[in-house]
């Protein structure tokens, strides 16, 4: 992106995409047709604030590449307070991550991935036993992802359009 940038500004272009840099943000001749992990991750707690449910204790779940860390970093400074356990996804290790978060009790596992694992981790928690609820990105909108997860999946909560206004 810090070289996308430097292009647009020297070539006086604008640029739209769908990522979820911050850095982005920075240049006035870039768009994100996505919204930013912070205006996400803030709709995602205003949906958790207007049903009432209770995230007193949260896991976050991510992967290590900029989507999961960005989402990771964004997620945890708006709910600093909350955070019990934050864990990389590792492909090989899902069904001890899944173990190994039901065993923390949480209200809520949020994961931050676009990984096709997000599908399997799910189906994983739900099979396990974690009965709390699951939040995530628009990413589980991709079939590659929520089709891995079944019917299991059905009741994750991500956002497909803002229900908030920012």
């Amino acid at each position: 992106i810090h070289a996308a940038n430097k292009f647009i500004e020297d070539n006086n272009k604008i640029l739209i995409a769908p990522v979820y840099l911050e850095t982005l943000l920075e240049n006035p001749r870039a768009y994100r047709n996505l919204p930013s992990a912070d205006q996400e991750n803030k709709c995602l707690i205003q949906y958790m604030i207007d049903h009432n449910i209770n995230c007193d204790r949260i896991i976050i779940l991510c992967s290590n590449d900029i989507f999961g860390q960005t989402c990771k970093d964004s997620f945890s400074k708006l709910m600093a307070d909350k955070i019990i356990e934050t864990i990389i996804i590792q492909d090989g290790a899902l069904k001890d991550i899944s173990t190994k978060a039901v065993s923390l009790n949480a209200d809520v596992i949020y994961i931050g991935s676009m990984s096709d694992n997000v599908g399997l981790l799910v189906r994983n928690l739900r099979q396990m036993g974690f009965q709390g609820e699951i939040l995530t990105t628009d990413a589980y909108s991709y079939d590659y992802i929520n089709e891995k997860a079944g019917l299991l999946g059905k009741d994750v909560i991500y956002n497909t359009k803002m229900w908030c206004v920012l």
